[in-house]
């Protein structure tokens, strides 16, 4: 694949991570339109009070450590749940409302997977418990 379309798929994925989970505690965006339904599910997880917390965190961590070009195949392992919620919420929640920053977070982030689809089961079995 081409190193150009890698590269500014890496920095789309870690921006929008970073910029995202950092919003998530500083609040520097207002909240985006939900329809009702998605507005009761972000209720329902800023309720518990930890899920949110650890995912954005988890959003930081991974935004940094993809800028910085460290550790791809782990920030990449640790985003999947993450992006397949965003996903999944979106589509059954949120699909009139939410659909562009859906694009912008899942395809860069499916370009960098599918490319380094072997390295991270290679890695996932070398590193195994």
């Amino acid at each position: 694949m081409n190193e150009t379309v890698l590269q500014i798929s890496r920095f789309l994925v870690a921006a929008n991570f970073l910029f995202f989970g950092l919003d998530g505690f500083f609040h520097f965006l207002p909240p985006p339109a939900q329809s009702a339904e998605m507005k009761k599910f972000v209720e329902a997880i800023l309720a518990t009070r930890i899920i949110f917390p650890t995912v954005k965190t988890i959003e930081v961590i991974c935004g940094l450590l993809l800028f910085a070009n460290l550790w791809t195949r782990l920030a990449l392992f640790l985003l999947v749940p993450i992006v397949f919620g965003i996903l999944c919420s979106q589509i059954l929640f949120n699909l009139k409302k939410g659909y562009w920053i859906t694009i912008l977070t899942v395809v860069p982030y499916l370009i960098l997977l599918v490319h380094d689809w072997t390295n991270l089961i290679q890695f996932l079995t070398d590193h195994s418990l």
